[in-house]
């Protein structure tokens, strides 16, 4: 109900309501027409004329006209707004496959942001152990240089991953809450829908 209330829903079941009436219109071709005529022409002559040469006309008509066959060239418009119609359709259908997957892919994206934050964390509080260990090791000749730079390379690594993480949880808080204020607006335009 709430994607089907977003004005751009909204704008698009527009366009397939116009869509529909050239469809319409466009097959009305092969009916009868019949069209009324009526006019009225004030004859006002000159000043050296006399007033009844010329008198005020008034005319009445009626057209009767039947579209028997116009070399298919309503045939082709008739598919031709047909065509458009499907296409409106399919625009309308898309836009709704639109939301729907990014709303799904916010919410996987912010799920999997939390999972490699936990992964992350726990990668971090590992590599500043295993940094503190390598140091202790290091003081007393059990460990190299290149062990205890390697070490805190990880460490370092793994401080990133947090940083990124936290980024893509940010990224998909701020995706949801443009969801929700897009949301908001859209129950705001159509208050008396969702009383």
């Amino acid at each position: 109900l709430i994607l089907k209330q977003n004005s751009k829903v909204l704008s698009a079941d527009k366009k397939i309501d116009a869509a529909k009436s050239e469809y319409i219109a466009s097959k009305d071709k092969f009916f009868p027409t019949v069209d009324f005529q009526a006019g009225y022409t004030d004859n006002t002559p000159s000043n050296d004329s006399d007033i009844d040469d010329y008198k005020d006309e008034f005319r009445v008509g009626v057209k009767v006209g039947w579209n028997i066959f116009n070399g298919f060239k309503d045939v082709s418009d008739t598919n031709k707004r047909r065509d458009m119609l499907n296409k409106t359709l399919a625009d309308r259908d898309d836009l709704l496959k639109q939301v729907t997957l990014k709303i799904k892919s916010n919410a996987a994206q912010y799920r999997s942001g939390i999972e490699s934050l936990k992964l992350a964390n726990q990668s971090c509080r590992n590599a500043r152990d295993l940094t503190s260990l390598y140091e202790q090791e290091f003081k007393i000749g059990q460990k190299s240089l290149l062990d205890l730079v390697t070490s805190r390379s990880e460490l370092f690594r793994a401080c990133s991953e947090i940083i990124e993480s936290q980024y893509q949880v940010y990224t998909a808080n701020l995706d949801q809450m443009l969801l929700g204020d897009m949301l908001i607006k859209t129950i705001n335009e159509n208050e008396n829908v969702y009383r």
